[in-house]
């Protein structure tokens, strides 16, 4: 079978090729960073307004992790910004590594959930980064399409791609940096073969099958 990702729209194809190319704000990657961002789109987790919201507004969910995750220690801080030359907005929470590696597979899919579920409401893609200084890396994906207001009384659960697994995250950007997935289309990107997950249609936005990385309703 082709890779799940294949599955996804173009245009949620689009967004997780933008997404996981990307470089961060670690000091190695810090210039091309600055470089690939829309023009006074930054916003940090110290970028607090006097007299309006500022967004996305993470502080509640970092402040509402229990104490045997770490609470607001397991996250050290977070950028937002718009990709250059598109609409995709991203934020990167950058994560405790001594905090993480404590926790089990299924607190790490239901912390990614619960920012991620906050950034999407705010209309952002979600990254987890841990940093050592000098380099990162990613450690989490929370990737959904943009979909309309659901009827009434319908639960809003867009397609998301949702993933705390280091190696599928590794061979999803492998795959992205072959010719064919750089145009970022939805059927170039199927092509990507080597990159297995699995589909599941979760219950809500907010509690994605904790087995799987592919999230589609």
């Amino acid at each position: 079978m082709q890779g799940a990702v294949s599955r996804l729209s173009p245009r949620l194809a689009q967004d997780l090729c933008q997404m996981v190319m990307m470089p961060t704000v670690a000091r190695s990657e810090s210039d091309r960073f600055s470089q690939q961002i829309q023009p006074d789109s930054l916003r940090t987790d110290t970028s607090v307004s006097a007299d309006r919201m500022t967004l996305p507004s993470l502080w509640w969910t970092r402040d509402s992790l229990p104490n045997q995750v770490g609470r607001h220690r397991l996250v050290d801080a977070w950028f937002s910004y718009r990709i250059q030359g598109t609409d995709v907005q991203v934020v990167d929470i950058m994560i405790n590594s001594q905090f993480w590696r404590a926790l089990t597979l299924h607190q790490r899919y239901g912390i990614l959930a619960q920012f991620g579920h906050t950034a999407q409401e705010f209309g952002y893609h979600l990254r987890f980064v841990q940093s050592n200084g000098y380099s990162a890396r990613m450690i989490g994906l929370y990737a959904c399409e943009a979909s309309p207001s659901p009827p009434a009384g319908s639960p809003a659960v867009p397609p998301c791609l949702i993933t705390v697994d280091t190696t599928r995250i590794a061979e999803i950007q492998r795959a992205m940096q072959t010719p064919a997935t750089q145009t970022a289309t939805g059927p170039s990107l199927g092509q990507a073969e080597a990159v297995p997950t699995a589909l599941s249609t979760p219950q809500t936005a907010q509690t994605p099958a904790m087995t799987n990385d592919l999230v589609l309703p």
